[in-house]
């Protein structure tokens, strides 16, 4: 049987301190240690020199009274998780900032979280507490997404997949502060993220391909990463930082690479070709990167844009443009099941939206229906 007990401690200047005293121990998930005891940082005189001061008092008395029967209710019927309570005044805005700064491995999705971290403190005026966490404010936050304009421009609305975007990150945080123990329960568990839509991923045409082959890159670290990325579907993630410690070669498998992928954060096997062994050019230690010194940046996108330009291709192409054109490739050829396994993806839903159709085989389709 959950017990809390309001009691008393003499302090040396003469107030008394009132604390709840808990059986069996709770445990604090902020230090992760059991604990009887929770301050309140409420006091009160035992000496009063007149009646308003005895009123105070009993004020005092009645709101830690207050506190005590809600923590035992709460305990009893089972909805705080325990110790969650501990942290009901502090910042949850706070923890929001530094869950988005541990996504800061990856710049999207870095400014992902970033922007719906921006999109929610703007909401609440940047004052949100633990204890202010409600169903209904996350439903709100909702509907705020559904009619702000961007952070850029006043004159334009959000776009569905960034209000889908935001939202999950949201999402996201409220759901580790719940695992955490911080917060009684997951509040946007029920909630549906605005809608997303599912637009057209540009992919490069097995012609406009060979043109960037026979297109020479001013940075030939560029050129040969960006083509890696096109035969293995590698992200940049992945790609960039690769070390020869994840390739090993035999036989029967040939070239295959052995590495914890970035997203989904799982650790993968992935078999290359003999071309996309080429393209990781000369072998070197095990420790050194295999794509030396690149790394994502704006000036990476801008060499990658003018090599773009000078093989005549007029799409607008990013890295993971190439990740997506291995995947139209491989789904042609295999069927998207075969694409879920070699973009490992963990549900067949993801795969389904590389599942384009390359211009020539339209054509070829097209021009056989005839009467």
């Amino acid at each position: 049987m959950i017990k809390v007990k309001l009691r008393e401690n003499q302090l040396k200047d003469g107030r008394v301190s009132l604390y709840l005293d808990y059986y069996p121990p709770i445990v604090n998930p902020k230090t992760g240690k059991s604990t009887r005891r929770e301050f309140l940082k409420m006091y009160y005189y035992k000496k009063t020199k007149d009646s308003s001061e005895k009123q105070k008092n009993q004020i005092i008395k009645l709101a830690a009274e207050k506190i005590r029967v809600e923590r035992e209710n709460k305990l009893l019927t089972g909805a705080f998780e325990e110790g969650s309570f501990f942290a009901q005044k502090e910042s949850f805005l706070d923890f929001f900032k530094t869950e988005c700064k541990k996504r800061a491995t990856s710049d999207g999705n870095y400014n992902n979280w970033k922007s719906s971290f921006k999109y929610f403190s703007d909401f609440t005026n940047n004052r949100c507490l633990f204890k202010d966490l409600t169903e209904k404010l996350c439903r709100d936050f909702k509907v705020y997404l559904e009619s702000t304009t961007t952070l850029k421009s006043e004159m334009h609305k959000l776009g569905a997949n960034s209000k889908h975007m935001y939202f999950n990150k949201f999402k996201a945080a409220v759901k580790e502060a719940y695992l955490q123990g911080l917060i009684s329960k997951n509040f946007t568990a029920r909630i549906q993220s605005p809608k997303a839509e599912n637009p057209f991923r540009e992919f490069l045409e097995v012609d406009e391909l060979k043109r960037l082959q026979a297109t020479p890159c001013e940075n030939e670290t560029i050129k040969r990463a960006a083509l890696f990325c096109i035969v293995t579907g590698f992200r940049v993630s992945d790609a960039f930082p690769l070390k020869w410690g994840s390739y090993s070669f035999d036989s029967k498998n040939r070239h295959v690479l052995r590495l914890k992928s970035k997203k989904p954060g799982v650790f993968i096997i992935h078999p290359i070709s003999d071309q996309a062994f080429e393209y990781m050019g000369v072998m070197g230690k095990e420790s050194e990167q295999v794509f030396k010194g690149l790394k994502y940046s704006a000036n990476t996108n801008k060499i990658l844009e003018r090599w773009l330009h000078l093989a005549g291709i007029k799409k607008k192409i990013t890295w993971h443009n190439f990740r997506h054109t291995y995947a139209v490739m491989l789904i042609e050829k295999f069927g998207i099941y075969a694409g879920k396994e070699m973009l490992h993806h963990q549900h067949v839903k993801t795969t389904e939206i590389y599942s384009h159709m390359i211009l020539e085989n339209k054509v070829k389709m097209a021009n056989s229906i005839e009467i």
